[in-house]
């Protein structure tokens, strides 16, 4: 096992990588809270762009496909699938009968908000571990990450708007 102290000579990246991981190995986030949703026949890119569209509200085909990191090709048959199990619906634009956005359904809506309750009690269980001025640490780092990339912090690197 490898110790996740500060250690001079490991960058930035090795150190979050190596908490990250010290994390997962006591506190594994992927089976009670993904594994619930894939007894219901659901993937993680599914129960992700079911995400952003409960929150967002109807995106575009190009936006799902962008905030998932997938191409315009593997978000359609993302979405075919969702549309099977009923969790959201296409609808094409009014005025631009090109543009199509995702809508979530009812049924959707319903695996959204249980998803969420089940992401919240997990949340909870990190913030108990901290007192409240490592909540505010926590928020103050969070916040100001939010606020640069809002200003655009990838824009100035080659590719646009995207990370490295």
């Amino acid at each position: 096992m490898r110790n996740i102290s500060h250690r001079r000579s490991a960058s930035s990246v090795e150190r979050l990588e190596q908490i990250l991981l010290g994390i997962a190995r006591h506190y594994g986030a992927r089976d009670p809270l993904i594994g619930h949703f894939e007894t219901m026949g659901l993937t993680p890119p599914q129960i992700h762009a079911l995400m952003w569209v409960g929150h967002d509200g109807p995106l575009t085909m190009g936006q799902l496909a962008r905030r998932l990191g997938v191409s315009e090709k593997t978000i359609t048959g993302l979405v075919d699938r969702l549309e099977r199990g009923a969790l959201c619906q296409r609808e094409r634009d009014d005025k631009d009968r090109r543009v199509v956005r995702v809508r979530i359904s009812r049924k959707g809506t319903k695996v959204f908000r249980e998803f969420h309750q089940h992401l919240a009690v997990r949340l909870e269980h990190f913030f108990e571990l901290l007192d409240e001025a490592e909540h505010d640490a926590v928020f103050g780092i969070l916040e100001k990450v939010h606020a640069k990339l809002a200003k655009g912090a990838f824009e100035s690197r080659a590719g646009g708007g995207e990370p490295p």
